[in-house]
This record gives structure tokens, C-alpha cells and sequence, in this order.
């Protein structure tokens, strides 16, 4: 994943996946739906506890935030 929009990512993740499950995906797609997968999980990653504070910050409290989260 470049300087895209993260939504680019997500699609040419889908499109490499999709060719995959048909047989129809070559190496060198299937190595950068890979890497994309990989930044976008860092971007992801990086995002949870920002969205976190500002979900407190908007006073959400931590029994309301417990199911979002998957606790």
C-alpha cells in the first residue's frame, strides 16, 4: 500500500481474492494484495486506539465500548 486511500487497498485486496478463489490470480498479485494486506493491518491497527479515546472522549464508557472492541 502506497500513499493511497485505504479503501483502494481493501479493493484491490478483494479483486486479488476473488481471481484467487476462481484460479485466476498470478504471483506477483497475489505478493502485493499480500503486502497491502500487511500495511493496511498496521493502518488498522493504528487506528483502534484513536477511535478509542475519541469514543471516550465523547463519553462512551468502557461497557459500551466492550462490544465494539469483541470483549
Amino acid at each position: 500500500m502506497d500513499a493511497t486511500d485505504p479503501a483502494d487497498a481493501v479493493r484491490r485486496i478483494h479483486d486479488v481474492v476473488a481471481a484467487a478463489r476462481a484460479g485466476r490470480a498470478d504471483q506477483t498479485r497475489l505478493l502485493a494484495a499480500l503486502a497491502d494486506l500487511r500495511l493496511l493491518r498496521e493502518e488498522l491497527t493504528s487506528w483502534e486506539p484513536e477511535l478509542i479515546t475519541a469514543a471516550r472522549g465523547a463519553g462512551a464508557s468502557w461497557v459500551a465500548l466492550a462490544p465494539a472492541l469483541g470483549v
